[in-house]
């Protein structure tokens, strides 16, 4: 069994945001990952209910969670600026409890002031 840990220096991070479809999200994602911004990229259908410009809004949604770093996580939110349609992407993160072996992994899979980690 892999003991569950708190990482004391809050060094992995989960990064949330929706995309108006799947062909913006794999695009996400796809940089993320490929440029060693995220260690990994989960995406999934939702539906979504908000209010936008005094109206009740209701619209199937393709969220991305997005495993980083800390010392990562406002490139990747750069990054998702830049890609998104959206005129505000509703961007969220939250630092995340895990087992060692996989918080290690995290920090090993993302790369650090512009140089990739090696695996």
């Amino acid at each position: 069994m892999v003991e569950s840990t708190r990482d004391p220096s809050g060094a992995v991070v989960q990064v949330q945001v929706t995309c108006a479809d799947h062909a913006e999200a794999d695009l996400i994602a796809d940089a993320l990952v490929s440029a060693s911004l995220a260690a990994c990229v989960h995406i999934s259908p939702i539906t979504a209910v908000y209010r936008w410009m005094d109206r009740v809004e209701r619209e199937t949604e393709i969220e991305l969670r997005i495993t980083t770093t800390r010392a990562a996580r406002d490139e990747v939110v750069a990054r998702i600026g830049e890609l998104h349609s959206y005129d505000l992407p509703a961007i969220w993160w939250s630092d995340l409890d895990g087992g060692a072996e996989a918080v290690e992994w995290v920090v090993r899979s993302v790369r650090s002031n512009g140089t990739a980690r090696s695996r």
